[in-house]
């Protein structure tokens, strides 16, 4: 259950025929096209992915940057369900959601709680409206008004949360380290996947996205390496998908631009860490 996530640059048919091509179990992609723009789908092209997509184990759409969930303002919203609706109708139900940043409030030097509250209310009008759909929130690398960085932000969010049932999280390893968790280190893992445990719980962890990173630890920067050209390194990488907890969670890299090549040579290598 290794795959990557896949560009797209045309139709949604080109993005499924290139994970048929590199002959993975699942895969990842968004909705919107290399130039930003939310893509067109024929009823032909709805007929030939449900046929395709029953290849692969699971699909998750990653919704565009410009869902912001905790904005005062609705767009985020508007946005989002535009790509549900569009999901939906390609039989596609995982959807990975940033929370965002909690942005348009009066009180701007403290509005996260503003943000998260904003944030719930909305997520509760999604699990009602679309009960089939399962939202995977992903942590986040910065700080100030980012919520999900501090995986405490989803305690709070889980606790107040009317509908958990298909709220689920997604582990960014690259964002977890970029904001200040150790986990190149197995002390750090450990204390990193307790806190998971204490937050929301581990069985809510629905994905992983295995990506190293460039940037030091704790400098708040997005960047990402594929695994071990990075400084979390290929050693720590292999014991966080192999401790005992995340053994059975679905991995996505997310690489930067590679040849296809090397992004198969990378999903080879994460495959052989979690055989050994």
């Amino acid at each position: 259950m290794v795959g990557t996530h896949i560009r797209l640059h045309d139709t949604i048919i080109n993005a499924i025929d290139t994970a048929v091509r590199m002959d993975i179990p699942i895969f990842q992609t968004f909705l919107i096209n290399s130039e930003g723009k939310r893509i067109r789908i024929t009823p032909e092209e709805i007929e030939q992915f449900k046929k395709l997509k029953q290849q692969f184990e699971s699909i998750f759409i990653h919704t565009s940057y410009w869902v912001n969930l905790s904005s005062k303002a609705n767009h985020g919203m508007r946005a989002l369900e535009r790509e549900l609706t569009l999901a939906l109708q390609l039989g596609l139900t995982q959807l990975i959601i940033h929370p965002g940043a909690a942005v348009g409030f009066d009180n701007k030097q403290d509005c996260k709680q503003d943000g998260i509250a904003i944030l719930v209310e909305r997520l509760n009008i999604i699990m009602e409206k679309y009960p089939s759909v399962t939202i995977l929130l992903e942590n986040t690398t910065h700080a100030n008004n980012c919520i999900g960085s501090n995986l405490n932000d989803f305690k709070e969010i889980f606790s107040q949360m009317a509908i958990i049932d298909n709220i689920q999280l997604c582990i960014d390893t690259s964002h977890a380290y970029g904001y200040g968790y150790d986990i190149s280190t197995p002390k750090g893992q450990t204390e990193f996947i307790q806190l998971i445990d204490d937050t929301v719980g581990i069985d809510k962890v629905g994905l992983i996205h295995l990506n190293d990173t460039p940037e030091e630890l704790g400098k708040k920067i997005d960047r990402h390496a594929p695994p071990g050209q990075g400084n979390i390194g290929s050693k720590a990488l292999k014991l966080f998908v192999n401790q005992e907890p995340l053994k059975h969670i679905p991995i996505i890299l997310e690489l930067p631009v590679v040849t296809q090549q090397e992004e198969l040579d990378a999903i080879e290598l994460v495959k052989s860490w979690r055989n050994l």
